[in-house]
């Protein structure tokens, strides 16, 4: 699945578009096929490393929107 990957903190130029294998579909959970997706400021402070103090660290590469899955 191609997914944008925060390759490391800062402005939107850390984007990058990666393929990554598509998720495994385990007992109780559900795949669902997106067409689109949207941002916050969230995502934006998330992206920016502004949010680290609230979130804790997510170590880099990881896909916004989708920490505890993917």
């Amino acid at each position: 699945m191609r997914v944008i990957e925060v390759s490391v903190y800062g402005a939107p130029d850390v984007l990058r578009l990666v393929e990554r294998p598509d998720p495994q579909v385990v007992a109780g959970l559900v795949r669902v096929r997106m067409a689109a997706t949207t941002v916050n400021q969230a995502d934006v402070k998330i992206r920016s490393g502004q949010a680290a103090s609230r979130l804790g660290t997510l170590a880099p590469p990881f896909v916004l929107g989708c920490r505890l899955f993917v």
